[in-house]
């Protein structure tokens, strides 16, 4: 787990900006925009809703036909320490591994959930 202190800057296609903090609206697609069973997207919802008061704050989350939307504030790493918090893409990564593991499974599949970033 790499701690975020400041603020950084990733790229991908575009920039992601982090800031220590800060709320963030965030969006994940399936896979070749796949259709997942009523089942499945309460996985996807509970799998969200897991890292709530752990990693993240989750103040608003909806799962679509196609694609997540989440609302949330990523928390400190530790009380005691300052300017700390847990990375954006470290919590998509957990949400989005343990939701795809658990669809699969549900699935008997080992194919792809989520479209990569």
């Amino acid at each position: 787990m790499t701690p975020l202190r400041n603020h950084s800057i990733r790229r991908r296609n575009l920039p992601h900006i982090e800031n220590p903090g800060a709320c963030y609206f965030l969006t994940w697609k399936t896979y070749k925009r796949q259709h997942p069973l009523p089942e499945e997207r309460s996985i996807d919802l509970n799998a969200t809703r897991c890292c709530d008061n752990k990693r993240w704050t989750l103040l608003a989350a909806i799962v679509m036909p196609d694609h997540v939307h989440v609302l949330a504030r990523p928390l400190p790493l530790c009380d005691h320490v300052d300017n700390e918090y847990h990375s954006r893409m470290e919590i998509l990564h957990s949400v989005k591994g343990y939701s795809a593991h658990r669809i699969n499974e549900l699935r008997g599949d080992k194919g792809i959930v989520w479209q990569d970033w």
